[in-house]
């Protein structure tokens, strides 16, 4: 999901903002339901091109039909905001699979997320979250907290609940060095202990 669709639990776990050169082609105030639009692609500036006064969902829409991967698990977290019904919930079930095939941390790292602890039951997918987590595990980035906290929710998913222990104090102890508040973190870690999977909005 990092380039940004969402790099961080808002502010108060010390998510960085979104760098000027991954925003500097989306027109200011350009945001979705469920926050930021993800980094500026090719569709994305070209759906803007062909739709100058439509607004950021427009946008975001035909970026995802385009092929952008960011695009489309963004518009998936869109379509799970709030109460879905079991239209929306199809349509984002078949975005995450489509965007699982990308190689793109940011969306791999969300798409898990979503996969793995969506609060939506339908569109939970624990076989293919795991898939997501282990090609996350085995990339370059592994500093972020935030990738640990996917791999913990990936592996409770699965019901493996040791591993799930392990990983969720891997992004505690990260996030504490960053000096994130990780009091939610702390949830979960507890969730886990008592082998039980957290649903909810993991990235928030």
């Amino acid at each position: 999901m990092s380039a940004t669709l969402r790099t961080g639990p808002a502010r108060n776990a010390g998510s960085p903002a979104p760098s000027p050169s991954t925003t500097s082609s989306v027109p200011p105030g350009f945001r979705t339901r469920t926050g930021p639009v993800p980094p500026t692609t090719p569709q994305l500036r070209a759906a803007a091109a062909c739709h100058p006064q439509a607004d950021g969902s427009v946008w975001l829409r035909h970026a995802a039909e385009g092929g952008s991967a960011a695009a489309q698990v963004r518009l998936a977290a869109d379509l799970l905001s709030g109460t879905a019904d079991a239209g929306q919930v199809a349509r984002a079930r078949t975005l995450l699979q489509q965007a699982a095939n990308s190689d793109s941390y940011y969306v791999a790292k969300h798409a898990a997320a979503l996969l793995a602890a969506s609060p939506v039951q339908a569109v939970r997918d624990a076989a293919a979250a795991r898939v997501l987590a282990r090609k996350l595990s085995a990339g370059e980035i592994q500093s972020d907290p935030q990738m640990f906290e996917v791999l913990a929710a990936a592996a409770a998913a699965n019901d493996d609940f040791r591993d799930a222990v392990q990983q969720q104090q891997l992004a505690l102890q990260k996030a504490q060095a960053l000096g994130w508040n990780t009091h939610e973190m702390g949830k979960r870690l507890a969730a886990y202990r008592a082998g039980k999977p957290w649903y909810g909005d993991l990235l928030r």
